[in-house]
């Protein structure tokens, strides 16, 4: 919990800064580029996870929410991208996918990156300690607490759709060995049944 507390106000820090960070960029993985690895993924995907992903499509574009607070963001800040030293947050690496977006969505991935345990289930503690840490820095608007559900559940959607993408294209003979996509799954639908922020 307090490496957690740590990682938000690192956090709070960068959406500060990200806001007063004039360049843009495109998120090369927005909405449509979820659309386009689903269309890949096809039939190869099992049907009941493909009809969940395509139900939770028609949600978010039905209810993304419109002009949040936007700025520079890392949008890919999971535990392994954070360097720890003497048990005390100290860098970020990996800004691959940092892209203008808005801040509450970052937000959301890094709360599904790291407020659940290795069972992927959501651990209240860690919540609590990384938006104290968070909150320190940068107070969200009415319209980001309101918005963050569906944040949450497009954050979730996002690594379940990159990961599924890799697994069913994954070559053999590659290195690396792709992700379980399952984890996000069951993040996806904690949040369809649970809001951890209040408005």
């Amino acid at each position: 919990p307090e490496l957690c507390c740590e990682f938000g106000a690192l956090l709070g820090h960068l959406h500060i800064a990200g806001l007063a960070f004039d360049e843009t960029r495109k998120n090369s993985m927005g909405l449509d580029a979820w659309k386009t690895r689903i269309a890949a993924i096809g039939e190869r995907g099992e049907p009941e996870v493909m009809e969940v992903i395509q139900g939770e499509i028609a949600y978010i574009e039905s209810n993304w929410p419109e002009n949040l607070p936007k700025g520079a963001v890392h949008a890919d800040l999971f535990p392994d991208n954070v360097f720890v030293t003497d048990g005390h947050v100290s860098g970020v690496i990996d800004f691959y996918f940092s892209a203008t977006e808005f801040l509450a969505y970052d937000l959301a991935i890094a709360v599904n990156a790291w407020c659940f345990d290795e069972h992927h289930e959501f651990v209240t503690e860690r919540w609590e300690s990384l938006m104290d840490g968070y909150s320190r820095l940068y107070k969200m608007s009415d319209d980001e607490r309101g918005a963050f559900n569906v944040l949450l559940r497009g954050a979730a959607l996002r690594f379940l759709v990159s990961r599924l993408h890799d697994f069913v294209f994954h070559d053999p003979a590659a290195f690396v060995a792709p992700k379980d996509p399952s984890e996000y799954l069951k993040k996806l639908e904690f949040h369809r049944h649970a809001r951890i922020l209040s408005c």
